[in-house]
């Protein structure tokens, strides 16, 4: 009993770990290299995290407020004006331009269509990013 045990924890440190490199053993593991692009990742950090906050606190109207606000949309033209790196296309930017501007459109809207434009957000930034 005592092996069989052992043996199942094992197996579940094993299983456990598989996930767990660091971003350095999996690209020499052979998946996709993180894209470099400072700009969209300013991007995140100034303008979209203070929305994606805001909804986790159940906070609609404060999630709506950031994404009218001037720092958001400082921080999506500053976007719009910096270079795409060689691994996105320019329609992938536009793509998430237009997803960006039509965030700001739905913070005037209802609450689903606010949700499902930011979702559309999220989802040209995954494209972009290749995942």
């Amino acid at each position: 009993m005592g092996r069989f045990l052992a043996g199942c924890c094992l197996a579940l440190v094993l299983v456990g770990c598989g996930g767990a490199g660091s971003q350095a053993e999996k690209e020499l593991g052979g998946g996709p290299a993180p894209l470099e692009w400072p700009a969209l990742d300013t991007l995140e950090a100034d303008a979209l995290m203070g929305v994606q906050y805001a909804l986790e606190q159940d906070d609609i109207a404060g999630a709506k407020e950031e994404a009218k606000g001037e720092e958001f949309k400082a921080a999506v033209e500053a976007f719009e004006k910096a270079e795409v790196p060689s691994k996105v296309t320019p329609q992938q930017k536009e793509e998430i331009v237009k997803q960006l501007k039509a965030l700001m459109e739905a913070a005037n809207g209802d609450d689903e269509a606010f949700k499902e434009a930011l979702n559309k957000v999220n989802q040209a930034i995954k494209a972009a990013r290749g995942e």
